[in-house]
């Protein structure tokens, strides 16, 4: 993913320009339908054969089996090491080789001395170099898609409904604005030289094409390196809420500098979270893709600086708000 910074406000990562779904830990399924008494859960209801409409969505989970992490679980540190970051390491070296090879494919093309061609390239600078990242983060994911898409399967089954789905879309938006617009008013952002280098190099981009890295290819490639595969990986090796904070923790660093690293971690708690209660690997890239086009959006032309502090306070009460009403109509989705 592109970074999760934002011209005057962080999203996630390099062209954030910060995407599997899993199985709750030891098997446990979120919104069973029968409670320990045996007894319908409160606010299901029932058709005439007798099944909850919660249960209507839960389908077959092999990986489920709190014994089938159990040997994994025994492997030296090692092993597990390797197990857990080979992927990334593939998905790295293939992007930065595809990164390589792409740039001396541009300074060849600018050697033939074209005019026309070169003041393009002059002209469309910052697009170019976000389109150049944009393809090799797809090359990277190409080696890593059997391995991501195996991950993704194991762990999935439906759950949920349309509703509770643009509940969350809402949520990630207001989370998302909401921490960039702490980071605005508290000054951290504009004090890290790092993350203004990131964020020129970001905002570089025409707006259409920063939509399509920050709201597509950023999210899908990424949520499948550090949900599809690192952090389904890492509750068989470990268990969910060790996983749940290593795999942020390692998606937060991923951005490179102090801010986009500490928005990255927050965003990927909340992600993982949310994966983990929907079990549908479209959750995650649905949260990152709205957190980003929500942010690169407000600050592409600078909102964040061109407006009082008073309401840019008063728009963040009403994000936390809304963000709250989303929190409770996603409430039956959340409980254990």
């Amino acid at each position: 993913m592109f970074k999760p910074d934002a011209h005057r406000g962080a999203f996630a990562r390099k062209g954030a320009a910060a995407p599997g779904d899993t199985l709750k830990h030891k098997g446990a399924v979120s919104g069973d339908a029968l409670n320990n008494k045996g007894s319908i859960a409160s606010g299901d209801t029932v058709n005439h054969q007798g099944v909850s409409d919660r249960e209507k969505h839960r389908v077959s989970q092999p990986l489920n089996n709190p014994n089938a992490s159990a040997p994994i679980k025994s492997w030296p540190s090692f092993k597990k090491t390797a197990y857990l970051l080979l992927p990334l390491f593939i998905y790295f070296v293939a992007h930065d080789i595809a990164q390589f090879l792409l740039w001396a494919v541009m300074e060849k093309i600018l050697s033939s001395g074209s005019q026309s061609v070169t003041a393009f390239c002059s002209r469309y600078a910052g697009t170019l170099q976000g389109a150049i990242n944009g393809l090799a983060m797809l090359i990277g994911a190409a080696f890593i898609y059997k391995t991501a898409q195996k991950e993704v399967k194991a762990q999935t089954y439906e759950k949920g409904d349309v509703t509770s789905y643009c509940f969350l879309a809402a949520f990630a938006a207001c989370v998302s604005v909401t921490i960039n617009i702490l980071f605005a008013q508290t000054g951290l952002s504009e004090r890290s030289g790092a993350y203004n280098r990131v964020r020129e190099i970001q905002y570089g981009v025409e707006f259409a094409a920063g939509l399509i890295l920050y709201g597509i290819i950023s999210p899908l490639t990424e949520e499948a390196v550090f949900r599809g595969i690192l952090y389904n990986r890492m509750k068989r090796c470990f268990n969910y809420p060790i996983a749940l904070i290593l795999s942020s923790l390692f998606f937060g660093l991923y951005h490179g500098n102090m801010i986009q690293a500490a928005y990255g971690t927050l965003l990927g708690l909340l992600i993982a979270y949310a994966y983990e209660k929907y079990h549908n690997f479209t959750v995650p890239v649905l949260f990152h893709a709205v957190a980003n086009i929500s942010v690169f959006t407000l600050t592409y032309h600078n909102w964040f600086n061109q407006v009082s502090r008073a309401v840019m306070m008063g728009t963040m009460a009403v994000l936390l708000a809304v963000g709250g009403i989303c929190l409770w109509q996603m409430r039956k989705v959340f409980q254990p």
